[in-house]
């Protein structure tokens, strides 16, 4: 894309120019109506003096189109601007500010429910943005619903107490109003819940089952679909929960929508790449996907154990997350290949075609330090970045696409967003703006044979069909046609020359329009996209009859399981005699009296290992406690399942699956990867205790001992954040071809032990928690490294943990790196 410069001439136009800072009146002042006189108020901050100011009007590529005056009235700036389709910016050279502009028709027609927004406005709004503009500009381009968040201490702070009334009910209202539904999503629990904090799954599925009843009667009329959690498979958003956990959240919502027959869909949580991981516990990304095949396999651990305990006859939508930089020429075939894998999988469970939905599709891009937008080519390409996952997303046949994010979230150079701090448009929400006036209620109809154009995407409307064209950066084509190409638009809606058979294409984002009859004999369908499209067709086996009795595996405040999102860690002193208490939920109206029995399944008959009954009350829970010899079922490291099935009259019977997994000693460990190299754990300059490089809480004193192993004892005087973690330095060591880390260790006392990995102090790459229980005994754990990004630039380890009392003492002995 060409960009021109601005003149430094300019600045002689005002006088003071420079001490004026221009914001905003109104957000829907840049959603403009094309070929239409219209009017930019700013108002006035940080000085004054001139009798104008002068602006620069930019295009989509950032040649500049027009030298405008603000005309000044007191305090407040208006420019009279008259642009034609597309995405333009308004440069203020004396302030160095510059703003979006969307000129956009209004959407006319009925609106198309793939297109969403995850909004976010319930938990947050960024300053300088109005509520009610968002909510008219999303109306104005279309949007049908929009993905919301918020805590369920909002609406339910103490037991028994139903608040729901305030900031989140009113923003239903007005989306209501708008003629937008939303898509509910939740990830809060609170303590009379028995959940730890916010992103900790809660104990009591019951309270929070009934707290969602309640709001599904509430909001039916503005609800799309319930979300239940969010990206459940990452360790973050799960409190370190095994998956079953989970399901039975899911079961007990889904029960009682089923009671009270409530028509809001339930979707699962949003499944990150977390949940495809191969066995070497990688997760699978758009890299893995550059050969073009699709994925056969549906062998994911993780989904698998989510499967067995019943989630696929729970749920009425699947939901996932993908996130990606800026365009890059492997995510075409990436993105289908990791949709093809979650059918596939969702197939293996009979339902092959359950709606299958995008919930949270960003594009994260950089921004200069100390500007308010990227560069106009990494705009490009993000805008290029999310229209492919659009227009992919609606060819594979997925029933909703939900841009994450609307509000603008900034990470140090790293943004997220579709606006900018002051509320403005940056190019990716005017090209998604354009992308549903170009494809809203379109069928996909598959490819473009040998048309010379590379990626194609054809859309069916009625008479007049669109292609889309993704052409990857690089030199542009001149092609002829087998047909009439009556228009070409560009990715911002902009009208581009159009022309007979023959046709220019630049890199990035291009619509053409043609006639339906002439495009049809040159299409085929025989593509991986179309495959899915017409699995998505396919008639999805409703959710059947549910059990009121939802089971869940017991975790006690006190004495917690070691656990994490893939299984139940059993120590070695446990194996032999391990407690497995079974909380049973009864979510009907009337007593229940369950009959349970525990077995593991081998390739004969089940071996079952305990059976017993138990009378429930209604809404209410009984917990059951069995001793078992799991060292019977566990050996070395494989895992195995420990199923309990409940069976009461009248109802469908009710399963648990617990997936749990033998510790390994460090002996074993190193068998299972004999390829190993030490690193120097024992060696005091490779600890530093600089404070530029050791994070630590103010106020504790540290002692660092080195000698097998390294050993820091901690006395933190005084009460507050009880963390500590010495930095391990790699000195000229690269991770380059390290599969993991081989962990020896213990901690004296209660705490949460995490391993961080960082490129320079402050710059953290990735991180694990947590790795061991804090218990006084060593424990050995393998950390997989394939997850962590950038991994080449890893320079430093910082090892330690949260504690939950003042003094505390963590052991290393061992670090191996486990090699390729």
């Amino acid at each position: 894309m060409r960009i021109v410069p601005l003149l430094l001439a300019l600045m002689s136009i005002a006088v003071h120019a420079a001490e004026y800072r221009l914001i905003p009146v109104s957000m829907t002042d840049f959603w403009i109506t094309p070929d239409t006189p219209s009017v930019l108020s700013f108002r006035i901050s940080n000085g004054g003096g001139a009798d104008a100011i002068p602006c620069v009007i930019r295009n989509y590529s950032g040649d500049e189109t027009a030298r405008i005056n603000a005309v000044i009235d007191g305090d407040i700036a208006r420019v009279a601007i008259t642009v034609p389709k597309g995405y333009y910016e308004i440069a203020i050279p004396g302030s160095g500010q510059t703003f979006g502009i969307g000129s956009v028709a209004t959407f006319a027609g009925p609106r198309d429910t793939f297109f969403g927004m995850d909004c976010g406005l319930t938990w947050q709004t960024q300053k300088n943005i109005s509520r009610d503009a968002v909510m008219a500009i999303l109306k104005r381009i279309g949007i049908a619903r929009v993905r919301e968040r918020f805590g369920i201490r909002d609406v339910a702070p103490l037991r028994d107490v139903f608040k729901p009334e305030g900031t989140a009910e009113t923003i239903r209202k007005a989306y209501g109003h708008n003629g937008i539904r939303t898509v509910e999503m939740f990830h809060g629990g609170v303590s009379w819940m028995e959940s730890k904090g916010d992103r900790d799954i809660p104990g009591d599925v019951i309270v929070m089952a009934d707290v969602w009843r309640a709001l599904g009667a509430r909001w039916a009329d503005t609800t799309a679909m319930l979300e239940v959690w969010n990206e459940v498979d990452a360790a973050s958003y799960s409190g370190n929960k095994p998956v079953d956990q989970y399901v039975s959240l899911v079961k007990a919502i889904r029960y009682l929508f089923q009671r009270e027959q409530s028509s809001i869909p339930v979707s699962t949580c949003g499944f990150t790449g977390e949940s495809l991981k191969r066995d070497d516990e990688r997760a699978l990304t758009a890299n893995d996907f550059v050969s073009g095949t699709e994925i056969s396999r549906t062998d994911h651990p993780f989904l698998d154990l989510a499967g067995e305990n019943g989630l696929m006859e729970n749920v009425d939508v699947f939901s996932f997350h993908f996130h990606s930089k800026v365009m890059d020429d492997y995510t075409a075939q990436g993105y289908i290949d990791i949709i093809s894998a979650y059918r596939s999988w969702t197939a293996k469970y009979s339902r092959p075609s359950i709606p299958l939905v995008n919930t949270e599709s960003g594009v994260n891009f950089t921004v200069p330090k100390g500007a308010s937008r990227p560069e106009p080519e990494v705009d490009d390409r993000t805008a290029a970045g999310h229209v492919f996952k659009i227009v992919e997303s609606k060819a594979c046949g997925l029933s909703g696409y939900y841009a994450f994010y609307l509000q603008h979230v900034l990470e140090d150079v790293r943004c997220w967003g579709l606006l900018d701090s002051a509320g403005t448009p940056f190019r990716p929400f005017v090209a998604y703006a354009n992308a549903i006036a170009m494809l809203a209620n379109a069928e996909y109809a598959g490819e473009l044979a040998d048309s010379g154009l590379g990626w194609t995407r054809v859309f069916f409307k009625a008479n007049a069909s669109v292609i889309v064209v993704y052409r990857p950066s690089g030199a542009g084509v001149t092609v002829t046609l087998p047909f009439t190409v009556h228009g070409i638009t560009g990715i911002d809606g902009s009208d581009r020359a159009a022309g007979g058979s023959e046709i220019s294409l630049n890199a990035g984002i291009t619509y053409l329009h043609v006639d339906t009859a002439d495009v049809k004999k040159h299409i085929t369908t025989n593509t991986a996209s179309y495959r899915l499209y017409q699995m998505s067709r396919g008639a999805d086996r409703p959710v059947p009859k549910l059990s009121p009795i939802v089971l869940q595996r017991r975790i006690v405040a006190g004495r917690e399981i070691f656990s994490t999102p893939k299984n139940y860690i059993v120590s070695e002193d446990e194996c032999a005699d391990m407690l497995l208490e079974v909380r049973v939920n009864n979510l009907s109206g009337d007593p229940q009296n369950v009959s349970l029995s525990g077995y593991v399944k081998s390739n004969m008959a089940n071996d079952v290992f305990q059976t017993g009954s138990i009378d429930v009350p209604p809404m209410s829970y009984r917990d059951v406690q069995w001793r078992v010899n799991a060292a019977r079922y566990l050996t070395g490291n494989e895992p195995r399942i420990f199923y309990v099935d409940a069976k009461c009259p009248g109802t469908p019977d009710a399963v648990l699956a617990v997936k749990l997994q033998r510790e390994t000693t460090f002996a074993d460990m190193m068998k299972t990867y004999p390829n190993t190299e030490r690193l120097p754990v024992g060696e005091s300059s490779r600890w530093s205790t600089d404070k530029r490089y050791f994070n630590w809480a103010g106020g504790a004193v540290i002692d660092l001992v080195c000698g097998q192993g390294v050993r820091f004892s901690i006395d933190f005087r005084k009460d507050g954040h009880k963390w500590i973690f010495p930095f391990f330095i790699l000195k000229d060591k690269s991770f380059s071809g390290i599969r993991g880390l081989i962990i020896r260790g213990r901690a004296e006392q209660p705490a949460t032990v995490m391993i961080n990995f960082l490129s320079d102090y402050g710059k953290t790459l990735g991180h694990k928690e947590p790795i061991f229980p804090a218990d006084n005994k060593w424990h050995t754990v393998f950390v997989a490294l394939d997850d962590i990004k950038d991994i080449d630039s890893v320079r430093l380890m910082e090892i330690g943990g949260l504690s939950m009392s003042l003094t505390n003492t963590y052991h290393i002995s061992d670090m191996m790196l486990v090699l390729r």
